[in-house]
């Protein structure tokens, strides 16, 4: 085979995956992007749910909105739920705010300290804990999720969620060949992220 066109090694197709999600990031950052909890809301909502939500108890789309708590209440069994009740954010007491953010840090951040092929341990939960303002085992715990949901092969829930960009591969390139690390490698120096973002991600 051909050195041009040998097939990725494990790490090269990390990167792959993680610089094609850089990629779709908006370009002012997630932060500025999303401004307020409801365009937060709004769009977890509208990723997890593209037809419209249901209950997570009956599956009924016949749902009613209870204003002062900010959950659904389906009008058939009754059941109450928050949009973040059943997923990957069930139960955490990181609000949507510092999830966007951390999913933003770990896609953006990942080549910090380590070598340039390398973005396998990404940002560190400490680091995670010092920039949100969390307990470590928060931090932890949310770095955990966030790689295991937006790693390759993960379901994707939050990369969907902050990747607002349309991203193609020019003709002729094959998705995950060696000509698609090369052309994201080259796209992506310097990185794509202004002062002003990097000062908002460093807290």
């Amino acid at each position: 085979m051909e050195v041009n066109s040998r097939e990725l090694t494990e790490i090269e197709l990390e990167n792959v995956h993680w610089w094609s999600l850089e990629r779709r990031l908006p370009v002012e950052g997630v932060e500025r992007y999303f401004r307020t909890d409801k365009d937060r809301r709004e769009r977890f909502i509208k990723v997890r749910w593209p037809d419209g939500p249901v209950c997570i108890k009956c599956g009924s789309g016949n749902l009613g909105i209870v204003e002062t708590r900010a959950v659904f209440q389906c009008k058939e069994c009754r059941h109450q739920f928050s949009p973040t009740a059943g997923s990957i954010l069930h139960r955490s007491r990181v609000d949507l705010a510092g999830w966007f953010r951390a999913a933003e840090m770990i896609i953006r951040e990942g080549d910090a300290g380590f070598s340039e092929y390398s973005r396998r341990y990404r940002v560190s939960s400490q680091t995670l804990a010092d920039r949100l303002g969390i307990e470590y085992v928060a931090a932890h715990r949310l770095r955990k999720i966030l790689l295991a949901d937006m790693g390759r092969g993960g379901a994707g829930l939050m990369s969907e969620v902050i990747c607002i960009v349309t991203s193609e591969t020019p003709a002729g390139i094959v998705p995950d060949s060696l000509a698609h690390f090369d052309w994201l490698f080259a796209e992506r120096s310097p990185p794509s992220f202004d002062e002003d973002i990097l000062r908002t991600l460093m807290g």
